[in-house]
């Protein structure tokens, strides 16, 4: 349960409605767009499940072993994928690392939503959604973790993250 991180055919079609717009918004100072979240979403269903793949050795290897220590070989030897299959997604570990908290953030914000339905106050709406993050985060320490490590990263992808949220 902690490491399923897989989304299926829905959070390809959330992430390609709104990675244009991430990708404006997760931009470090001085950097171009094209810098970053620059992936490439698998079109077939065997493509997905060995994105799918790298995705969850990739939220398992960040997490144990920290961002600057998980190797993009490690991440693709547990994924059972050839290295050059990773490229084919992403550029980089940093850009795996934007897609993860993307993933993330857009998991929780889901989560959140349908914990506040029926809600009839803002303050009612603010409690209950405080409530369902830290059941989101209980239920999976790995996912808040990874995101703090965004602070030794970079300051600014940590001060974005949070800013999205």
């Amino acid at each position: 349960k902690i490491f399923d991180v897989t989304g299926g055919t829905e959070m390809f079609e959330a992430i390609e409605r709104h990675s244009d717009r991430k990708a404006r918004e997760m931009g470090f100072d001085g950097a171009n767009e094209e810098d970053f979240m620059d992936f490439t979403l698998p079109k077939t269903k065997k493509a997905r499940e060995k994105f799918d793949r790298i995705i969850k050795a990739a939220d398992q290897h960040i997490y144990l072993y920290g961002f600057e220590k998980a190797s993009i070989a490690n991440i693709t030897a547990s994924a059972d994928v050839a290295t050059g299959t990773f490229y084919l997604y992403f550029k980089d570990k940093l850009e795996l690392y934007h897609y993860l908290l993307d993933d993330y953030q857009r998991r929780i914000r889901e989560y959140i939503k349908l914990r506040s339905i029926g809600c009839k106050t803002r303050y009612e709406k603010e409690r209950i959604g405080l409530i369902a993050w830290l059941e989101f985060i209980n239920d999976n320490p790995h996912t808040y973790s990874i995101i703090w490590q965004s602070l030794a990263i970079n300051k600014d992808l940590f001060v974005n993250y949070y800013k999205n949220v």
